[in-house]
């Protein structure tokens, strides 16, 4: 089991001697990587009616990822298109398990590792980068990331990775996206709705666990969030989320937007997931 929170763990690698040098280092080999830009497979998901072992909570954007031909993660896509419930609850208490065993590591290992691997990644929406320099790091076969989501339009094909890889070395990675809708009041459908397409990236929030776009996120989200997804208190923080009327009567409805998603990735934040 783990012996420090997320938290902890940032807080540890924030300080860590020679964190600035870590960072140019990986900043000088992403530019000197061949660049190209991959769609994801995304699934929408129902609100309602998924086991609570494996399925995104309502009102959140889970990102899964792992080495080609990985078949855990097929599995799970399988299971999602064709809502094979036994399949989702199997796949769940095997993601679980790497979970309550994550290593902790230093920015120094975490930026050697995606330096010598051939490949890694920044997971976008838009123009808007969701999480950055995410690889598979420390052991780790199959990870997971969850996002905070207020319930607005998203576009499927405005999802996408950029991927940062070595001239030769065609190594990728499958990815499955999935989206889940909170249940809405109407004033907040109503807000949502007046969110113009262009402006849909205020919908989704960037990585909670980790302010910044750092490399300190491959030490603590290359792991599975499901552990998390599931604690049943995190699940009724989110459920008890709704926007105060009198706030969309102050501001208008494209702020409540933004503070229906703030709203929600405050608690992702406070679980640490």
């Amino acid at each position: 089991m783990k012996n420090d929170s997320i938290k902890d763990q940032i807080s540890k690698a924030l300080n860590e001697e020679g964190l600035s040098d870590h960072l140019k280092r990986l900043n000088v080999d992403q530019h000197q990587r061949m660049v190209r830009k991959v769609k994801p497979t995304v699934l929408r998901l129902p609100a309602d009616g998924l086991p609570i072992e494996i399925a995104p909570v309502p009102g959140s954007i889970m990102l899964f990822y792992a080495k080609k031909g990985d078949e855990l993660l097929q599995e799970l896509e399988n299971a999602y298109t064709t809502n094979d419930v036994k399949s989702l609850n199997r796949s769940g208490k095997i993601l679980q398990q790497p979970a309550s065993e994550r290593k902790e590591g230093t920015v120094k290992q975490a930026v050697n590792e995606l330096i010598k691997s051939p490949i890694y990644f920044d997971f976008r929406y838009g123009g808007k980068t969701l999480a950055p320099n995410l690889g598979l790091v420390g052991g780790a076969e199959i990870a997971g990331i969850s996002f905070a989501y207020n319930g607005g339009q998203v576009f499927e094909e405005d999802f996408s990775l950029i991927e940062y890889y070595n001239q030769g070395k065609r190594e990728e990675y499958d990815v499955l996206v999935l989206v889940r809708p909170p249940k809405l009041t109407e004033i907040e459908a109503q807000v949502l709705e007046a969110v113009p397409p262009s402006l849909t990236e205020l919908n989704i929030g960037t990585v909670a666990a980790c302010p910044g776009a750092t490399v300190v996120l491959v030490l603590v989200i290359t792991v599975i969030t499901v552990a998390g997804q599931a604690c049943s208190s995190f699940r009724d923080r989110l459920a008890e989320v709704v926007l105060p009327v009198e706030y969309v009567e102050r501001y208008g409805k494209l702020a409540s937007a933004r503070e229906l998603l703030n709203l929600r990735r405050s608690i992702f934040a406070e679980f640490e997931v």
